[in-house]
Formats: C-alpha cells, sequence, structure tokens
C-alpha cells in the first residue's frame, strides 16, 4: 500500500473537484491518501513522509495561484528529491486552436520556471464555465473569452469540460511509477 499526498489549489472548486476524483481512485486501489488545500499546508508539512506527492493548481486571469507558487517553491528541493506529479486546470485547455494550445504550454512553463521544481509528470486539465455561480461582471468576461476561444457561450447553464478518463489516466500512471506494474493486477 502507498502512501500518497495531494496539495492543490482550487479557486471555484474544479481542481478540488478533480483532486476527490482521485483520492477515489486510489482509494479504490487500496491506497492511503491525504489532502491539503493549498492555504492549509502547515509548516511541518514533510513532503518525503510520503511515497509520492501530487500537486494540483488552477488557473485564473492567466496565472497560478501565488499561494500555490510559493507552497511550491517552498518545497522544491523536498519535491525534486521525491517521486512527483504536476497537473493544472483551465478552462483554455478546452479550446482546439493552436494559440490557444501554445498559451496552456506557457504556463505549465512559467510554472517550472517560477518554482524551480521539475515533477516527474505532468498533466493539464480542461476546467469547467460555471457560468450560474458568476457574478455579472466575471460571466461577462468567462463568455467572452469562451466565445474567442470557441467555448460555449449559454449564460444559463454550467460547463464542465474535464476529461476524467484523463484524470483516471494521470493517476494510474502516476499509480504505476508508485508502486510498479503491480498496480494493473
Amino acid at each position: 500500500m502507498a502512501k500518497i499526498l495531494i496539495v492543490y489549489g482550487s479557486e471555484e472548486g474544479q481542481t478540488a473537484k478533480i483532486t476527490d476524483h482521485m483520492v477515489e481512485f486510489f482509494r479504490s486501489r487500496n491506497h492511503e491518501v491525504d489532502t491539503v488545500f493549498g492555504k492549509n499546508v502547515s509548516d511541518e508539512l514533510r513532503i518525503d513522509d510520503y511515497d509520492g506527492a501530487i500537486i494540483g493548481a488552477s488557473i485564473h486571469r492567466g496565472r497560478h495561484a501565488k499561494y500555490m507558487v510559493d507552497l511550491a517553491k517552498n518545497h522544491r528541493n523536498e519535491l525534486n528529491r521525491e517521486l512527483t506529479a504536476f497537473f493544472t486546470v483551465c478552462l483554455t485547455a478546452k479550446s482546439c486552436k493552436a494559440e490557444d494550445q501554445a498559451i496552456v504550454e506557457e504556463y505549465v512553463e512559467n510554472w517550472i520556471q517560477d518554482t524551480e521544481w521539475r515533477p516527474d509528470q505532468i498533466a493539464v486539465f480542461a476546467g469547467a464555465a460555471l457560468y450560474t455561480q458568476y457574478g455579472l461582471a466575471k460571466k461577462f468576461i468567462v463568455k467572452r473569452m469562451s466565445k474567442h476561444k470557441g467555448i460555449e457561450t449559454d449564460t444559463s447553464q454550467d460547463y464542465e469540460y474535464t476529461d476524467w478518463e484523463s484524470v483516471d489516466d494521470f493517476a494510474e500512471t502516476f499509480l504505476i511509477a508508485v508502486v510498479g506494474d503491480s498496480v494493473l493486477a
């Protein structure tokens, strides 16, 4: 049985939802998982107490939350010594346009440069457009951005774009790295 840590930052809840999905994935395979919201990480956190660690951070207004960047930067030495993975969540990942995919790649590169952490595995997941939960200003901004990216703009409903099979693939690949191919047996 492996002991896995997932630290996440979530502004609107999709990164938390993805984290919860991974927790269920690992626990259904009889592995222990601890999760910590990035703002609640204590100074006593020891990443090397785990067999593997995953950090997940969402993108808003073109940036990862400062508290998540700071967390990874402050723990970069431990992260660089251990088996680790990083995932980021953003609405732009839903777009098929080459320019938008280049932006998503830039988000990941900026994360690596800002944190000086080189995760063993990286994934980008499309997030959600939660129009019914937004205030008027945010609804307008997300609708305008979505229209430019070819994403749904009907503000009377919410849209979830996360590819759950890709999330499972990410978790399975990480688990294989942690415990070996016996995970598939």
